[in-house]
């Protein structure tokens, strides 16, 4: 029987987990409540640089030359944690260069699971609801109402 990753053994889901837990949800009101519960500085990242209007990364669209890490996914929510960080400096407010930014976004997914790479892609090019149609942007505001900012009423 496969072992599912609980508090019990003391460790943090991976994005990829959590998000394919929301997919298997049955309602927005399980969605939010796994969001929640799984919630992480890596998981609430991610989601706010995905739905976040103004939020421009400085790379090119679509995947980029980097070999996939072909380790088991095991524990690297520590990892993720540490290296999601780095989103901050692929903005276009960030003042690397071009060149710069590139190197570093390829080294942060050579150093995720496979998995979680391709959600760093979506996430740059802000297509995760391509990935993972349960994540819209109304469930992510219902499970974290602070991390992106109000909506504008409809005239």
């Amino acid at each position: 029987m496969k072992a599912n990753p609980t508090p019990r053994n003391n460790r943090t889901k991976l994005p990829h987990e959590v998000f394919a837990l929301c997919e298997e949800a049955k309602s927005v009101k399980e969605r939010v409540s796994i969001l929640k519960e799984e919630s992480t500085f890596g998981i609430r990242t991610l989601l706010q640089a995905n739905y976040l209007k103004d939020l421009e990364f400085d790379l090119p669209e679509g995947d980029p030359p980097y070999r996939v890490n072909e380790a088991v996914p095991g524990n690297q929510s520590r990892h993720f944690e540490k290296v999601v960080r780095d989103l901050k400096h692929l903005v276009k407010q960030s003042p690397l260069s071009k060149l710069a930014k590139e190197s570093k976004y390829i080294r942060l997914l050579e150093s995720v699971s496979a998995e979680d790479a391709k959600i760093v892609i979506a996430v740059k090019d802000k297509k995760l609801k391509s990935l993972y149609k349960s994540l819209t942007e109304s469930t992510v505001r219902k499970a974290f109402p602070n991390i992106l900012p109000p909506t504008e009423p409809k005239k």
